[in-house]
């Protein structure tokens, strides 16, 4: 890309997850000065683990993102689970200018689902929403920013989030970290003990994710590996092991 052309945001927090045998739409927003910039028309092509194109077309202009919609047959039982495919978005931009935009992409059993919803917010704190303004009448908008987070830290730390078989078990690290993005937020405007709540969760976060345990599936069949449980940053915990950290201390709120 020239130095002299336009530059286009997009958002990109985690592969695209694509579940085999389900007919789904994928789509690629792209941004520029903060808004939504339409592509004319383009082409979307993904690809297997080596060379192979799955599937190519014409890409669908919705409400000024580029999508395409992937049938259930593309997505057969013949091509195997993980890591490995590749989108690729030729767009033709609002200038004139045909870019090529590459995503990754993992084909899995089932995507993996945040468990957090408003009312988990607001049973923590009951009076809440009174605080957010009249512009903001819901939470999903943390929620959301919050398990795009979550789910890039879990690639990072080489954790497929599509293994990870009891969802339930990233519910509290998914709610201290959606309270901290909401008191970090309202402390831009309002200051005071809204900070010290932001760094309070952002802590209890930190705590949270170093205990986190889940069970793991790593097979084509969805069925858990064993009754170990896994960490996020560590190998298998076994059962009978005693804890060799305490949690006490000053770290609560």
């Amino acid at each position: 890309m020239s130095s002299a052309e336009t530059l286009y945001s997009v958002r990109v927090a985690f592969p695209d997850y694509l579940e085999r045998g389900r007919t789904q739409t994928v789509s690629l927003p792209l941004y520029r000065d903060g808004s939504l910039a339409a592509p004319t028309s383009g082409t979307f092509s993904l690809y297997d683990q080596g060379t192979e194109t799955i599937v190519t077309g014409s890409v669908t202009i919705a409400s000024s993102v580029a999508t395409y919609s992937i049938s259930d047959t593309d997505l057969g039982s013949t091509l195997s689970l993980g890591h490995g495919y590749r989108e690729e978005w030729e767009l033709i931009c609002a200038d004139g200018v045909t870019r090529t935009y590459r995503r990754d992409a993992a084909l899995v059993l089932h995507a993996a689902y945040p468990v957090v919803t408003d009312q988990d917010i607001e049973s923590v704190y009951t009076d809440l929403s009174r605080h957010r303004g009249s512009t903001v009448t819901t939470w999903q908008g943390y929620v959301t920013e919050g398990w795009k987070r979550i789910l890039g830290r879990l690639e990072g730390q080489g954790i497929f989030p599509e293994h990870i078989v009891s969802s339930w078990s990233l519910r509290e690290v998914h709610l201290e970290l959606v309270l901290h993005l909401v008191m970090l937020d309202f402390s831009k405007a309002q200051g005071g003990r809204w900070m010290e709540l932001a760094q309070a969760h952002k802590r209890e976060f930190e705590l949270a994710w170093k205990r986190l345990r889940f069970v793991k599936a790593t097979g084509d069949d969805g069925v858990a590996d064993s009754d170990d449980l896994f960490a996020a940053s560590k190998g298998v915990v076994y059962m009978n092991q005693p804890p060799t950290t305490s949690w006490g201390g000053g770290w609560g709120i």
